[in-house]
């Protein structure tokens, strides 16, 4: 058996039969439709806790959906516009110089800046495609960090759960995933249904937004979305009523002519008010700050204090005597402000999705107190660092070699916890490299 050059899955064959696991692992794993069954998604639970500004605790259940632009792909940190700055996180970027070279190098890019490489979709950005940039703020991307093209990859979307119903699954992001213009060049008009922002988040045509601008097939909605997770979609009926934030307490007007119904859309003032995790007050709300993608912030995002909290859209629109054009916006710290609607602030979308659909999977909980616990996703690092041998149940296959992907590697087979199988390469230094597992039954 030694020095065999097999496909990867004969090699997996041969380890199978020798550790008497069952092929399908049926006894072991989940299906994803019996995870999903087995998961059962609940809206934010909201605890006292006096060591929060807000007063409060929250937890939401997340979930992954769709995918978009979000890590940056560098041939060192520093080439990362947000390498070196009080707010920047090691999150931000990956550092993989073949990968960058590759990127860099193909001639396989399609018109809409976009490539394939293997099974991961990556996108291509200069600063005349970002809608703002501020040379010399700490407080933005720094795009004197590399000159042309800053490549970025597409990651699964993690939405926050705010809502459950038998019919729709109501979901916001967990961060803000781009940057721009509620209305672009606009700064009298300010409304939701006749917005640039709008069209752009569906995709709507050149009727749809005062500037007569098309976003048919190049909207958000067309970047996140597959064809069949664009089906999973459900339409929302959305009061777009303008609103007036008194005593503390949105109301509402009554001129019902700016409704709309969309598949994305921007929470409301009264979404994010009293209700979804969030408290009814003027203070700090932990639960209304908001991290942003590095693609975000290449896009043009301002990032505040150590943190890198951003601003982002609401939908709804003033009725402040002096302001009666501004639009809605969360501040870094959680409050609400108004703005003009010419002016760049983070676009957080929400969407209602089917639940019985099988493009979402469950992603874990976030809570307002930082705390993450993420399940699930694709897009972990492929090496998560030294590690130990696993101390459970584990054989090896000494000097089995195989090629993957044109390299000759030598795998170790082991057996953990007697429910999820893993191949690891042994480096050099002795630390493990996990390259294959049966619980998501990826290559990595």
């Amino acid at each position: 058996m030694k020095n065999t050059k097999r496909p990867i899955a004969l090699f997996l064959a041969i380890i199978l039969s020798l550790t008497g696991l069952p092929g399908n692992f049926g006894d072991k794993m989940l299906t994803p439709t019996e995870v999903k069954a087995e998961t059962t998604l609940q809206e934010p639970r909201i605890v006292s806790d006096s060591s929060m500004e807000a007063g409060q605790k929250v937890t939401w259940d997340c979930v992954w959906f769709g995918s978009y632009p979000q890590t940056e792909i560098v041939d060192r940190a520093e080439t990362c516009g947000t390498y070196g700055k009080s707010w920047g996180k090691s999150t931000d970027y990956v550092v993989d110089g073949d990968l960058y070279d590759q990127l860099a190098s193909s001639a396989q890019w399609r018109d809409d800046d976009t490539i394939q490489i293997a099974n991961t979709k990556y996108c291509r950005i200069r600063e005349t495609d970002a809608v703002k940039s501020v040379p010399g703020d700490d407080s933005f991307y720094d795009w004197s960090s590399s000159a042309g093209y800053h490549y970025f990859r597409y990651d699964k979307i993690k939405w926050r759960v705010f809502r459950v119903f038998n019919d729709s699954l109501h979901l916001i992001a967990d961060k803000s995933l781009d940057a721009g213009y509620f209305n672009v060049s606009a700064v009298s008009l300010a409304n939701w249904k006749e917005s640039t922002i709008r069209s752009w988040l569906n995709g709507y045509g050149a009727s749809a937004n005062y500037r007569n601008l098309s976003f048919e097939n190049k909207g958000f909605i067309d970047k996140a979305f597959s064809d069949e997770e664009k089906n999973s979609l459900v339409v929302a009926a959305l009061d777009n009523i303008k609103t007036t934030y008194n005593a503390a307490h949105p109301t509402l007007g009554n001129d019902e002519s700016y409704n709309t119904t969309d598949k994305m859309y921007l929470p409301s003032l009264l979404e994010s008010c009293n209700k979804n995790g969030y408290t009814d007050s003027l203070c700090h709300d932990e639960a209304r700050r908001c991290l942003s993608s590095s693609f975000a912030k290449a896009m043009g995002l301002e990032c505040f204090g150590n943190s890198g909290t951003n601003r982002w859209w609401l939908r709804s629109t003033s009725e402040v005597e002096e302001y009666p054009e501004d639009i809605y916006l969360t501040s870094e710290e959680g409050r609400f402000y108004i703005d003009q609607s010419n002016a760049v602030y983070g676009v957080r979308p929400v969407c209602r999705i089917d639940p019985s659909s099988s493009s979402w999977s469950y992603a874990g909980t976030v809570c307002s107190d930082g705390t993450v616990d993420e399940q699930g996703g694709d897009n972990d690092d492929p090496d998560p660092g030294p590690g130990p041998e696993p101390e459970l149940d584990t054989f090896s296959l000494e000097n089995v070699e195989n090629k993957w992907n044109g390299i000759e590697i030598t795998l170790t087979a082991l057996l953990e916890n007697g429910d999820r199988f893993g191949l690891y390469r042994k480096k050099d230094d002795g630390d493990y490299q996990l390259i294959y597992t049966s619980e998501n039954a990826v290559l990595y």
